[in-house]
C-alpha cells in the first residue's frame, strides 16, 4: 500500500484525495499478485507521467479518476521482462487495458476506452488494436487478465533468445 503521506501531499480536494488514494491502493493490491515487488513511491499533482522509479504524476480531475489507473498500470509492464529498455506502445497499451478492467470493476466505467481511441489513435503512442487485443485475450477480467500476465510470463521466459525481441507483437498481434 502507498503511503497516505506519499499521495497527493498539500491536496486541498480532500474527498477526491481519498477516493483516489483508495483506487490506488486497489491497483497496487491488483498488480502486486502479479508482482510483490512493484512498489510506488509518490504520487504528486501534474502532468499524467509514470517514472522507472515509481514516481507518479498525475492532474487532480474528479471527471477522470481513471488516470490513476493508467499511470500507476505502468509498474506493471516497466518492471516486467517485456520491457528490456523498449520504448514502444506496449507499456501504453498494457496500462489502457490495465485502466479499463479497472474501470469495469471500480468506477463501472468503460465506454472511454472506444472513445479515446477514436478521437486520436496515436496518442501517446496508443495502439487501440494491441490493447483491445490484450482485453480479448484476458477475457475482459481481471481474473483473466491475470491468469494471461502469467501465461505470457512463462511463454516468455522458455522463449528462444531469437525472438525475445519480438515477443508481444508475435504472441499479441501475431
Amino acid at each position: 500500500m502507498l503511503d497516505e503521506k506519499n499521495f497527493l501531499p498539500l491536496s486541498e480536494f480532500n474527498q477526491l484525495r481519498q477516493e483516489l488514494l483508495e483506487l490506488c491502493n486497489k491497483l497496487l493490491a491488483f498488480l502486486q499478485s502479479l508482482d510483490p515487488n512493484i512498489a510506488i513511491i509518490s504520487v504528486r499533482i501534474g502532468d499524467p507521467l509514470f517514472s522507472n522509479n515509481g514516481a507518479v504524476t498525475i492532474p487532480l480531475n474528479p471527471k477522470d479518476k481513471g488516470v490513476i489507473f493508467h499511470e500507476v498500470g505502468h509498474a506493471l509492464f516497466a518492471k516486467s521482462v517485456f520491457h528490456l529498455d523498449r520504448n514502444d506502445c506496449w507499456g501504453e497499451s498494457f496500462a489502457e487495458a490495465i485502466r479499463w478492467l479497472m474501470e469495469k470493476e471500480y468506477l463501472k466505467n468503460t465506454d472511454w476506452l472506444l472513445n479515446e481511441f477514436e478521437k486520436d489513435k496515436t496518442k501517446h503512442g496508443h495502439d487501440k488494436e494491441k490493447a483491445e487485443r490484450i482485453l480479448r485475450r484476458s477475457g475482459h477480467s481481471v481474473d483473466g487478465f491475470k491468469r494471461y500476465w502469467r501465461q505470457l510470463i512463462a511463454d516468455y521466459n522458455t522463449t528462444d533468445a531469437k525472438r525475445k525481441a519480438t515477443f508481444l507483437d508475435d504472441t499479441i498481434t501475431g
